[in-house]
């Protein structure tokens, strides 16, 4: 039955669709994988002409139990069948369901192609167009968008974008120019009140270090569900555009208001941040203490800062207890090594015994930042391998689980919506590591390595237990025949320029950041243009030309700094300039060095990557 399932669908991709259809019939008597079978022979029925045929299998299909993306995929040929045999309600019904379930861009854009062809075949052709427009505008680059486009054309008069088709495309354009352009003109157009508090903040957000984001930010402050990130980002606004004043007050005015809220502790550690760089560390650690009590990254942050507070005033002794303290109460944090590695650090500068709290660091976070550090400083080696993983068969005498027999059979996209289903019922380390896995198999990196970072943390100390498996799906080798190639034509380590590229964009080519870099090693167009004039923008998501250029960038900022690492990823991500200027802070201690990088998103920045490149070396020191 696995193999009439396969069998019927390379014949039905080949068109040979009676003898697909056959085979994926015989299929339906697998108890597991029915439902797809039922939902494949019915594309092929419908392709043949038989829209009964699919519509009975559709339904069955339905009732069988579909996940994810399958039940959007049967809701749209339904939609279709429904069509072919005349009935245009019916159609649009399916159509809706579609769109109500559907997560992706291409599915929720033929949702709405459908919906029109729907409104079209009952003779509604004022709102077809609109239904039209709305795919075309809406989700741009898609298929369905050009087939509207193509619909519209055919109908006559283009109408102008629906003010909700400009909302679609806002929230999907990657160009950050263009999507502030798209929020711009949904506000123009005219938006009710709970989709215009979200156009002013992400207008805001998209322009931050303009005097405009003020007034695009204090615009959603009133949103009740808006309320406190645009405060936050107010904030922000007003501290990128030097007026620390303002921003004290917003941010203080946040933390009183929201006292729970998440932002509330970004807003703190904000305010510690500017203090502790004013040189007022006793209002630093004001604004500190409050945030503590947050279990979130803000948190963590205040928790170990209020240390090194301390650490800078030569109170050791301060720093070492609340370190440990740190430790102690959140021992498996993301905080909790770099505190009891800065305790030993305390405890060396007292001139008081150290080794036994770093041969601890050492031994319970081997693979996170400041667990490499411990390494170096005591002259040990790096960890010993992962264990193997266990091997996973599919059981010849019995039938496994659906997800577990769709990805065997190498149906990636279908096992993960059957993982993600489960998952959400009852979350577990083996669905993770298969839903990273499909997604691996799928082609989507950068969601694999988010599913297998739920199990993989460097920093906890439940780390060292986990397989060889699991760390590969975390830290792969993407890519890797470009990156070795340009890593070694320019001198570099592949696996330097592996850590680089997951923290910049975690695999994904099509990536941009809000400041407008792209790609996978994320380079503005303008540093592109610098390095190589004939490369467009749009170039840099091809993953060669972003390697290129990259790898080229990355050992020019090695040379610029005589080959100190550190250096170099600080000019990666601050800039040449900034790193030149931090150069005064470099002495004897690198590890006192990148606390005192002035950027908070620089100094995790460089940590995370040598964090990334530790584990990468530990990980396939044999293989490379």
């Amino acid at each position: 039955m696995r193999a009439s399932l396969l069998l019927g669908r390379c014949l039905a991709e080949e068109g040979r669709l009676r003898e697909a259809i056959v085979l994926l019939d015989r299929a339906q008597a697998h108890p597991t994988l029915a439902p797809y079978a039922r939902l494949w022979a019915a594309e092929a029925a419908l392709r043949l002409g038989d829209p009964e045929g699919a519509r009975r299998r559709l339904v069955q299909a339905l009732r069988g139990g579909l996940a994810g993306d399958g039940v959007v995929r049967a809701q749209l040929t339904l939609a279709r069948a429904w069509l072919q045999l005349g009935r245009a309600r019916q159609a649009e019904a399916h159509a809706r369901e579609a769109l109500a379930q559907a997560r992706g861009d291409e599915e929720r854009a033929w949702a709405w192609w459908w919906l029109a062809r729907a409104a079209e075949v009952r003779g509604a052709g004022r709102e077809a167009r609109v239904r039209y427009a709305t795919t075309w505008w809406g989700f741009p680059g898609t298929e369905a968008s050009h087939a509207a486009w193509t619909e519209l054309r055919r109908l006559g008069r283009v109408p102008a974008p629906p003010v909700g088709a400009r909302v679609e495309r806002a929230r999907r354009l990657r160009d950050p120019a263009a999507a502030l352009r798209e929020w711009r003109a949904a506000l123009h157009q005219g938006l009710p009140h709970h989709l215009a508090a979200e156009a002013y903040l992400q207008v805001g957000l998209l322009q931050l270090g303009s005097s405009s984001a003020v007034a695009s930010l204090t615009r959603a402050v009133p949103d009740p569900r808006y309320g406190p990130q645009a405060r936050y980002w107010l904030g922000a606004a007003y501290a990128r555009l030097g007026h620390e004043a303002a921003a004290a007050r917003t941010w203080s005015g946040l933390a009183r208001r929201f006292p729970t809220s998440p932002w509330t502790a970004r807003a703190l550690v904000a305010l510690a941040s500017r203090a502790e760089r004013r040189g007022d560390l006793q209002a630093a650690d004001r604004w500190l203490a409050p945030a503590t009590a947050f279990r979130t990254a803000a948190g963590d942050q205040a928790r170990w800062r209020r240390g090194w507070l301390r650490y800078r005033q030569g109170r050791y002794a301060e720093a070492e207890a609340l370190w440990r303290e740190a430790a102690r109460l959140h021992p498996d944090s993301p905080s909790a090594s770099a505190a009891l590695y800065w305790a030993a650090l305390a405890r060396a500068r007292r001139g008081v015994e150290a080794r036994s709290l770093l041969e601890a660091v050492a031994r319970d976070y081997p693979h996170a930042y400041h667990g490499q550090r411990a390494r170096e400083r005591l002259g040990l080696s790096i960890p010993p391998p992962a264990p193997a993983p266990a091997p996973v068969d599919l059981p010849h005498d019995r039938y496994a689980s659906r997800a577990v027999e769709l990805a065997a059979l190498g149906l990636y996209r279908e096992a993960e919506d059957e993982v993600e289903v489960v998952a959400q019922r009852t979350p577990s380390q083996h669905l993770a590591r298969l839903l990273a896995w499909v997604r691996a198999g799928a082609g989507d990196l950068r969601g694999s390595v988010g599913a297998a970072e739920a199990l993989v943390r460097p920093w906890s100390w439940r780390a060292p237990e986990l397989d060889a498996g699991l760390w590969s799906l975390a830290y792969p080798l993407a890519h890797w025949e470009v990156v070795e190639r340009f890593a070694r034509e320019r001198g570099l380590d592949p696996l330097l320029v592996l850590a680089v590229v997951r923290e910049e964009s975690r695999f994904d080519p099509e990536a941009v950041s809000p400041a407008g870099a792209v790609g996978l090693m994320q380079l503005l167009p303008s540093t592109a243009r610098g390095l190589d004039p004939s490369v467009a923008p749009q170039d840099l998501v091809d993953p060669q030309t972003s390697v290129r250029l990259g790898t080229a960038y990355l050992a020019g900022r090695l040379r610029d700094f005589g080959g100190d690492v550190v250096m170099a990823l600080v000019a990666y991500n601050a800039g040449p300039g900034a790193a030149r200027r931090f150069l005064g802070l470099r002495g004897d201690s690198v590890d006192e060095f990148i606390e005192r990088i002035p950027y908070a998103e620089t100094r995790a920045y460089v940590k995370r990557v040598l964090e990334s490149y530790g584990v990468y070396r530990w990980l396939y020191r044999g293989d490379r």
